[in-house]
């Protein structure tokens, strides 16, 4: 009576376990779709513990190849900043988490051909990216400066 008492109970595991489908997802706030842009280059800041991707148009991606480094009209940056944390399953690896910030930068010329930068950032206001007003001269150096990554 035991033996089949256990094998009834097994045996209905067995099929609960098998009917139930666990599919992965991703999860929404962990990524950024640029899909118009190309991806520059990459900073990790291990200090404050966050991950950065430069993005840029076609113009800003040819600006980061080129060793004149002469801007023109139309380059668009953009640099999105994650927080990290630890890659599961991977020990001693991080990954981007939720988004800090994403802070743009475009490129204009006045009529004397004098450069000039429009600097936009939004910072993580709870669950949502808010626009904030800046002038930040050394972000925009460290966005705009920054050399195309060669990918193989």
């Amino acid at each position: 009576m035991f033996k089949k008492s256990f094998c009834v109970i097994a045996l209905g595991l067995l099929l609960f376990s098998c009917t139930q489908k666990h599919q992965t997802q991703l999860a929404p706030e962990y990524l950024f779709d640029q899909s118009d842009e190309h991806v520059i280059s990459s900073v990790i800041n291990n200090k404050q513990n966050t991950i950065s991707i430069i993005y840029g148009n076609d113009l800003a991606l040819k600006y980061a190849h080129d060793t004149l480094r002469m801007h023109t009209r139309g380059e668009k940056f953009i640099m999105v900043t994650w927080i990290q944390k630890p890659m599961p399953h991977w020990y001693g690896t991080n990954m981007n988490g939720n988004i800090l910030s994403v802070e743009t930068v475009k490129v204009s010329q006045n009529p004397n051909g004098d450069v000039l930068y429009d600097y936009q950032l939004q910072q993580k206001d709870g669950h949502h990216l808010v626009k904030r007003e800046a002038n930040n001269d050394k972000r925009i150096k460290l966005i705009t400066g920054q050399m195309a990554a060669v990918f193989p």
